[in-house]
């Protein structure tokens, strides 16, 4: 008999996604598995559908709860899991036909304390149909390269690179040293992972075994930013701290502070200044538990909030390194473009004083023909009063001519 594998789904009202999740349970080429269903107080018929699709199936437990979060009924599921090994799988996303095998295959290779291994992924819609345009998809493929060159220890922190709790097979052993997963609404996935990658490297599987789903009611679609703000500052805090805890000399510790540092400026999700404040605050004293809770407590202001406020610091300040290259890049660019349109201002005004000297010139020119008409008019006129002259000289001559000859 192989190994058992338990994949536990929660669920929280995806009765339109939640039977075709676990028909891609039972449909692996891996036979030796159980599926626990664990529902987070839904308030559709997803239990309904499930008892009664799954009635005669002994390879399908059905869990309810009140609704706790997806964090709390991954850990019911696994607290009740009969196997080994554990694959999570969120109730809207679909298992690949040979997943669990190549994939327990690669953990079966890993000796000690126990094995996480995640895979490629491909992107879906609502209707399950590829959806490799989406944002999100073109997020993760530049996430994937960033990650190509980053050691295997410090791959978390470079981001989510699983991108999902869907992603997520590990060994029960390796739970257990680990811990529960934390009540972290958007990240109790990387939180996790970036605690169990202190007690061994990750497995990278380079092949798409899943497909994630992307439709309007992905928790990572809401836009509550200081929700992200606090759960993200707070998953790195731990990592780092957790990460200088347990490093000693013979780890070369100098070498994995480098990669872990720059593994977090790949990362678009780092927040420089919330990390340091939970850093800060860690070192002061303040016990993990307690940051959690800050983290977690979503009906007042966060500390650092209000202290953003009481600056008068705009919320800019406080988002994610990629964020403040971007407006770094953007202030560049309009820099820029503002010394191009002073270059061309330049440019313009010193054609118009080049057309105003045409144009003095020409006016110059225009004074002097005038001054010269007006000398030539005045020469006209004294030639016309000379002719004048000279005719009535003339005159008065012809009329001494004549009388000369009428004297007898």
């Amino acid at each position: 008999m192989n190994t058992l594998v338990t994949v536990v789904i929660p669920s929280y009202n995806h009765e339109k996604y939640v039977a075709a999740a676990v028909d891609s349970c039972l449909s692996q080429t891996y036979r030796d598995l159980e599926v626990i269903v664990v529902d987070d107080g839904s308030q559709d018929n997803s239990v309904d559908l499930l008892q009664t699709r799954y009635a005669g199936d002994p390879r399908v437990k059905i869990v309810t709860q009140q609704n706790n979060g997806a964090h709390a009924a991954i850990n019911v599921g696994i607290h009740q899991a009969s196997g080994e090994y554990i694959a999570i799988l969120n109730s809207d996303d679909l298992f690949h036909g040979r997943r669990i095998e190549v994939l327990i295959q690669e953990a079966q290779q890993v000796h000690g304390i126990g094995a996480l291994v995640f895979s490629d992924l491909e992107f879906i819609n609502d209707e399950g149909h590829p959806a490799p345009e989406h944002e999100r998809a073109d997020e993760y493929r530049i996430l994937q390269q960033r990650c190509q060159k980053t050691p295997l220890e410090s791959l978390f922190f470079a981001g989510n690179v699983a991108m999902t709790s869907s992603n997520l097979f590990f060994s029960k052993a390796l739970y257990d040293s680990v811990g529960e997963f934390a009540a972290l609404r958007y990240t109790h996935d990387w939180d996790w992972v970036l605690r169990a990658t202190v007690h061994c490297p990750p497995i990278w599987v380079r092949e798409n075994l899943l497909s994630y789903r992307v439709h309007g009611s992905n928790t990572i679609s809401e836009s509550d930013i200081w929700c992200h703000i606090r759960e993200n500052a707070f998953v790195h805090a731990k990592a780092i701290w957790t990460l200088t805890q347990r490093l000693t000399p013979t780890d070369n510790p100098s070498r994995a502070g480098r990669n872990a540092y720059a593994a977090l400026l790949h990362n678009k999700s780092f927040l420089p200044l919330p990390t340091l404040y939970c850093l800060v605050q860690r070192m002061a004293g303040v016990s993990g538990a307690q940051l959690l809770d800050l983290a977690t407590t979503s009906d007042t202001e966060w500390d650092l909030q209000r202290l953003a406020g009481e600056l008068g610091l705009p919320t800019g300040l406080f988002l994610s390194l990629q964020h403040i290259l971007g407006r770094e890049h953007t202030i560049t660019a309009q820099t820029v473009l503002i010394e191009e349109r002073w270059t061309a201002m330049q440019r313009m005004e010193a054609m118009i004083r080049e057309r105003d000297e045409t144009i003095a010139a020409q006016a110059q020119m225009v004074e002097e023909r005038w001054t010269a008409m007006q000398q030539m008019e005045k020469a006209i006129e004294n030639r016309d009063q000379r002719i004048a002259e000279l005719q009535e000289r003339l005159d008065e001559t012809r009329r001494e001519l004549s009388g000369l000859k009428e004297i007898p």
